[in-house]
């Protein structure tokens, strides 16, 4: 009698991804990483259930929602001055309280959507493409979105991700003309971006026609700041980065606590990227690396929120992964990395306090409880 064939479990993941259409496994890919990223780090649902308070995960939720009802009021954050365009859009929908806040979420969504799209494409390999998406989904990036209220973030890290990894001219000119209007970090990222996308395409050309296209996209908003700070009304923006300069000596100690949550497991694949694109091409390599160091070095000294700024590092990691060729298989790195990923625990650090994250049983038995419990 023959013996039953084994069959190898990567295989048959491999089979049951390939199975599902294109915008069936984005869709699957997408909500499963989400999913399990979560059930392991929770948002604190007592604390969404309650009243805003002196809360980490209700302050930029305030402001937030201030600029929801009125896009120009003065009454905004500092910080959320120049992050118009989502509070625009739900000025314009008649978005308000909760409906509002759920914009953050939906461009979360929107982001890991693309990224799996785009992963799938680069990688040519739906289960790694899944692996590298678990990789993404318990960052410290995706997970301070998640945990706290009101915070775009999905829509600028979806504009850098179209900026590295998109085809043709629109995913340059309007990324560029778009994300800037959500979070400044775009600004921070974008040659990281383009480098990527450059080494992505591997031709010089295309880059110099790129690098017009997303200039051009840029313009505007790096004008509408050149005049503001020419014409001395730009007090908040000065005021802002003044006060981010004489927190940050007590903030110090903190930032590679921050800087090692926010990847863990995934610096492991960031280095590695890091490191074969400068053997591939040194030039363009020691660039990227460079643009990558001067991006997050600069938001540590802009904004105290060390764990969700390493998100600016999300280029890198696309470029990493479709470039990698480890020995064992890429497959067995990337399932090792989502693995530790999800066995380390997560904090989230953002100046001087440091807010750990736990599971999903825990956060709905604290829920039931009670504020108390």
């Amino acid at each position: 009698m023959a013996e039953p064939e084994e069959i190898d479990p990567g295989a048959r993941m491999r089979r049951w991804w390939d199975a599902r259409s294109p915008g069936g496994f984005v869709v699957l890919a997408s909500a499963g990483a989400l999913a399990i990223a979560v059930g392991r780090f929770a948002p604190k649902l007592w604390l969404f259930a309650a009243p805003p308070g002196d809360f980490a995960e209700w302050s930029r939720a305030r402001s937030f929602l201030r600029q929801c009802a009125d896009p120009l009021t003065a009454a905004a954050d500092p910080a959320c001055r120049w992050r118009l365009l989502p509070p625009l859009v739900a000025h314009a929908l008649g978005l308000s309280g909760g409906t509002a806040l759920a914009l953050p979420y939906a461009g979360l969504l929107a982001f890991v959507l693309y990224w799996v799209h785009a992963a799938g494409r680069l990688l040519a390999d739906r289960l790694d493409a899944f692996l590298l998406t678990l990789v993404l989904t318990t960052s410290g990036a995706v997970l301070t979105v998640t945990g706290w209220l009101g915070l775009n973030d999905g829509f600028y890290l979806l504009g850098l991700t179209a900026l590295a990894a998109g085809t043709g001219w629109p995913s340059l000119f309007f990324s560029s003309l778009l994300a800037p209007w959500v979070d400044e970090r775009f600004v921070l990222a974008w040659p990281l971006a383009l480098l990527v996308r450059a080494a992505l395409a591997r031709s010089p050309a295309p880059f110099r026609r790129s690098a017009l296209w997303a200039a051009a996209g840029l313009a505007p908003y790096v004008g509408a700041r050149l005049a503001g700070a020419g014409a001395g009304w730009d007090h908040t923006s000065v005021t802002f980065v003044h006060n981010a300069m004489a927190s940050l000596r007590p903030s110090l100690a903190y930032v590679y606590l921050g800087w090692w949550m926010g990847w863990r497991a995934g610096w492991v694949l960031l280095a590695a990227g890091a490191c074969g694109w400068v053997r591939r091409d040194p030039r363009s390599g020691r660039l990227g690396v460079a643009a990558a160091a001067a991006a997050l070095a600069s938001v540590a000294v802009l904004a105290a929120d060390f764990t969700r700024s390493t998100g600016l590092l999300v280029p890198l990691l696309l470029l990493a992964a479709a470039t990698w060729r480890p020995r064992g298989g890429r497959t067995a790195w990337l399932a090792g990395l989502a693995a530790a990923n999800l066995v380390m625990p997560l904090l989230l650090v953002s100046g001087t306090n440091v807010t750990p994250l736990w599971s999903l049983p825990v956060e709905l038995f604290r829920w039931l409880r009670g504020p108390g419990s």
